[in-house]
C-alpha cells in the first residue's frame, strides 16, 4: 500500500492509499537486460571519444 496524499480536515488526518503490484519474473529480466544494454552503450561510448 503507498500513500499517495495527506490532507488534513476537522482535526483528522486523511490519507488516499493505493495498491501496487510487484513485477514478474519476466518483467524484472527485461529490465536488467535493458539497463545492461544501456550500460555497455555508454561505457563504448565514452572509450571512443578520449583522444
Amino acid at each position: 500500500m503507498i500513500p499517495l496524499e495527506v490532507y488534513f480536515r476537522n482535526g483528522w488526518a486523511k490519507v488516499s492509499l493505493g495498491l501496487a503490484k510487484g513485477k514478474t519474473g519476466s518483467d524484472r529480466r527485461d529490465d536488467i537486460k535493458k539497463k545492461d544494454l544501456r550500460r555497455e552503450a555508454e561505457k563504448s561510448f565514452k572509450g571512443s571519444y578520449r583522444g
